[in-house]
């Protein structure tokens, strides 16, 4: 194993009961959809929140970046048969998240001015709330369906299931006036509703609770910033990357903030991370392409190709991956590394493709959404008025869902159900 000079600092904070920023509605907004004034967040809300345990239901939700903690990018769930437009839903401003659902399929997703939506499986609102800052790629859904939003000013904002704010958590005012403060990256979910988030500037990266504290925080000590969202083993352990000076980076911190391991994985920066069910790990820097790395840090095969890939891989059930590439390109990659097939667009991939529980690919290519079957044969087409810009999910009732850069949502089901 190699490793390189990361310094540690964990701080241990949940003893002070150092809220961070946990701002229970400082700023009673009004409700842009039905003119009603939010009302403050009080403690039996969050107890009430909190004390849910966290809904388990195979892989069937996508409730986070990359639909679990392992950045997957794959449900159990069957998508549609064959695709038709079930219904469109116009929001403020582009969408700049993928979607995430609730158990009962209803739909959650951000917009550039930084409103975020609940509509419910029908397309209908439920809620909408501003934040007044771009979400960073993906909501997440928590204890008792609240959402966490990770923003590109470096806050975290809670929102309740009814649309009301629980409370927001700010970099800014954790690190100091004096400091340099990026954004956030999505945050991934651990089984006991501990949100973590990792910043781009300086790779740090919070543990933070349900109530908005700060648990404890990793700092990696000014050795590079961080280049994706964390991902979580099956034993709890979160993965961070970064990289400075053509060295690319993976840091395994264990559930309690300490370094356990550093990576050195690449001459470059890596751009994603994806764990495997043998507890290897998927990752993609700009140069080398896409490699398979074990626990130690040992690199059992690349993949190379000359085209670039600005997104996370897909992984079926199976180990295979799905990885695109900006000329148009998907390309379907073994667990040997070796290429199985290979298909091309129209026109260049926007974001991971969408994996179901039948191996079938939901990849979003500027104005289209295609469904490509697990021999890389294309099963149906569904065009869009405008550009596709991020990746589709799907829900648990098998609707896939985008937005686009004019602030479309298009849900897409089997004709029958559209």
């Amino acid at each position: 194993m190699k490793s390189c000079a990361i310094r540690q600092t964990t701080r241990t904070l949940a003893g002070l009961a150092v809220v961070a920023m946990a701002i229970l509605l400082l700023a009673a907004g009004i409700d842009q959809c039905n003119g009603r004034r939010e009302r403050q967040a009080t403690e039996e809300d969050l107890r009430r929140l909190t004390d849910q345990p966290l809904e388990r239901i195979a892989n069937e939700v996508w409730r986070m970046y990359g639909a679990d903690a392992q950045h997957t990018f794959r449900v159990d769930t069957i998508g549609p048969a064959s695709g038709a437009v079930r219904w469109v839903y116009e929001a403020d401003s582009r969408i700049t998240t993928t979607p995430v659902y609730l158990a009962d399929s209803s739909v959650v997703f951000a917009t550039k001015k930084g409103s975020i939506y609940s509509l419910d499986k029908r397309g209908s609102l439920r809620w909408r709330h501003s934040t007044g800052s771009c979400v960073s790629d993906s909501l997440t859904v928590g204890q008792g369906n609240a959402i966490y939003a990770a923003c590109r000013d470096g806050s975290v904002y809670a929102i309740g299931p009814d649309g009301n704010a629980l409370w927001i958590f700010s970099l800014r005012d954790f690190v100091g006036d004096n400091e340099v403060v990026g954004f956030l990256y999505p945050p991934v979910l651990g089984d006991d509703g501990i949100l973590y988030a990792h910043a781009d500037h300086d790779g740090t990266l919070l543990a933070i609770t349900a109530e908005g504290t700060v648990l404890w925080a990793y700092e990696a000590g000014g050795v590079g910033s961080g280049m994706f969202a964390p991902v979580m083993d099956p034993e709890g352990r979160i993965y961070i990357g970064g990289g400075q000076k053509r060295m690319g980076w993976v840091a395994v911190i264990g559930g309690g903030g300490q370094l356990q391991r550093v990576l050195e994985i690449s001459d470059v920066f890596l751009n994603s991370a994806s764990i495997l069910q043998d507890g290897s790990i998927l990752v993609y820097s700009f140069v080398d392409g896409l490699m398979r790395v074990d626990e130690s840090g040992t690199t059992e095969w690349m993949y190379g190709y000359d085209g670039v890939n600005f997104a996370a891989a897909a992984v079926r059930a199976d180990g295979v991956a799905y990885v695109s590439f900006d000329d148009g390109t998907l390309h379907a990659v073994g667990t040997d590394g070796e290429l199985e097939w290979q298909m091309r667009y129209e026109s260049c991939v926007a974001g991971t493709p969408a994996v179901d529980g039948d191996d079938t690919a939901y990849a979003c290519s500027q104005r289209s959404l295609y469904a490509i079957d697990r021999g890389g044969g294309i099963r149906w087409q569904v065009e869009t008025e405008d550009d596709v810009i991020e990746s589709a999910s799907i829900a648990p009732d098998g609707t896939v869902c985008f937005g686009t850069s004019e602030g479309l949502l298009y849900a897409i089901a089997n004709p029958d159900d559209a």
